[in-house]
């Protein structure tokens, strides 16, 4: 087959396809919908990577969380906080989770797009076949970018790439049986 040939036909798949390539609807439905799965989930791990490194939470339902990264460790159980300093565990008292829950802390789920989601296609994600939309964002300068989400066949988000940073998210080990105790 020859290039230019093959080219076209791929573009006619893509503009054929009910939904690939086009905001719509269901892209956001979808979406919104793996993000509710995500609210829902009695317990997941999910780990964060930038350019200042990883970060990893483990959450379990209602109000356990435990973040810990290179330089940091935190546990949050409703509203109680420890953290790690020096190696010793210090507690934190009435640091109530909804101080973690702004879009930017590790210690929240992401928000669902609201506007220009769109079904790119599908991949592999984890090992397990996921669809994958792209959506507008907002960077931290306030310009917009496109971000990805793959939502696995379990209906779960499985990865997040976000804008022109590099940053992404892996959620994993949904429903496991995690366990977040108070450290003293």
């Amino acid at each position: 087959m020859s290039k230019p040939f093959a080219v076209v036909l791929v573009v006619l798949l893509v503009a054929l396809s009910p939904g690939i390539g086009r905001a719509d609807a269901a892209a956001k439905a979808a979406v919104a919908a793996a993000f509710q799965k995500m609210a829902q989930a009695k317990s997941y791990r999910m780990t964060m990577t930038s350019a200042s490194g990883e970060m990893t939470q483990d959450y379990v339902a209602p109000n356990r969380r435990h973040i810990s990264g290179r330089q940091m460790e935190m546990i949050t159980i409703g509203d109680d906080s420890w953290m790690k300093v020096d190696g010793k565990w210090q507690h934190v008292p009435k640091m109530p989770m909804g101080a973690m829950s702004a879009p930017q802390s590790i210690g929240s789920a992401p928000k669902a797009p609201e506007t220009d989601v769109t079904l790119v296609g599908n991949q592999e994600c984890q090992g397990q076949p996921a669809q994958v939309y792209q959506f507008s964002t907002s960077s931290a300068s306030g310009t917009s970018e496109k971000s990805k989400l793959w939502v696995g066949s379990s209906g779960y988000p499985c990865r997040m790439q976000m804008g022109s940073s590099g940053a992404s998210m892996q959620w994993s080990q949904w429903g496991a049986p995690l366990t977040i105790d108070a450290p003293m």
